[in-house]
């Protein structure tokens, strides 16, 4: 190739890369969707990030309850030295009041979907994907609930694990995840192993896939995923809840990154460029 179209890409190459730079910028979220089979609707998002000390915000759905984004190093209280992603994170706690000062939601938090796309009813068919950053306490960590699919915002219920589509449930001798779902009592009584690893003192990507037409869920952490399990409840879905079941026990969670649809665009024209020049000087 020569030199001057070397310069030529490169040029061509900075113009884009200046039109839309702003633009690629990785983006973040605690986010919920919900697949139709024909469009895939973001149905719950909070990207976690914002001013340390002020409420937390959602871009769709709301929380049924909220606490403040925070920005501290909890790590000797067993907690993050820092955000998983951005700057700013959460930290609620049971039954004491938080590390951070930040309001302990001691019922635990709610996302309340938006059911707009199905015209303000719960969802009973499709396909919920729910995707987070969490961190799990290395001392005193047992009895958490970082993920429960329930009908919540429309029939409340207070989180009962027998009336829950998927109950992910860690339970005090458990080295797995569980499902909690279903008969049996709740809390162990149909507590089923998901096949994916409680990783201690570190924060996770937790995503949880629940098939409403099949009834299964399939639990899925840093990517490696546990096999498909069958649901004990056909519950309707209608909000994503989590909380801790220990007193004075943090639980921590924040957003995942998400690829930034025009850095991809970027690169491909980049890669474009380069073979219609590289073709034209040959």
């Amino acid at each position: 190739m020569s030199s001057r179209n070397m310069l030529r890409i490169f040029a061509v190459a900075v113009a884009v890369a200046i039109v839309l730079g702003p633009l690629a910028v990785d983006s973040q979220a605690y986010k919920v969707t919900w697949d139709d089979g024909s469009t895939v609707h973001t149905v719950f998002e909070d990207n976690m990030e914002g001013a340390a000390g002020t409420a937390q915000t959602t871009s769709v759905g709301t929380w049924a309850a909220t606490t403040n984004y925070i920005n501290d190093d909890l790590s000797a209280s067993d907690g993050p030295p820092a955000a998983f992603s951005g700057s700013t994170y959460i930290e609620r706690r049971r039954g004491a009041p938080s590390i951070s000062g930040a309001p302990t939601l001691n019922g635990g938090q709610g996302a309340l979907l938006d059911l707009s796309a199905n015209g303000g009813n719960a969802f009973t068919t499709g396909n919920l994907n729910v995707q987070f950053a969490y961190w799990v306490p290395v001392t005193g960590g047992k009895w958490q609930s970082p993920g429960l699919i329930d009908n919540g915002q429309i029939s409340p219920n207070n989180g009962d694990p027998k009336t829950a589509h998927s109950y992910i449930f860690r339970s005090a001798a458990s080295t797995f995840w569980g499902d909690d779902s279903g008969p049996g009592g709740g809390f162990g009584g149909a507590n089923i192993a998901t096949g994916t690893d409680i990783l201690a003192g570190q924060w996770n990507l937790m995503e949880i896939r629940a098939d409403l037409d099949l009834n299964t869920t399939q639990t899925c952490v840093n990517g490696a995923c546990g096999p498909v399990q069958t649901s004990f409840s056909d519950s309707p879905a209608s909000r994503v809840f989590y909380r801790s079941e220990t007193n004075n026990v943090g639980m921590y969670t924040d957003a995942v990154p998400e690829p930034s649809s025009a850095l991809l665009v970027l690169t491909a024209i980049a890669g474009l460029l380069v073979t219609r020049l590289g073709r034209c000087s040959a």
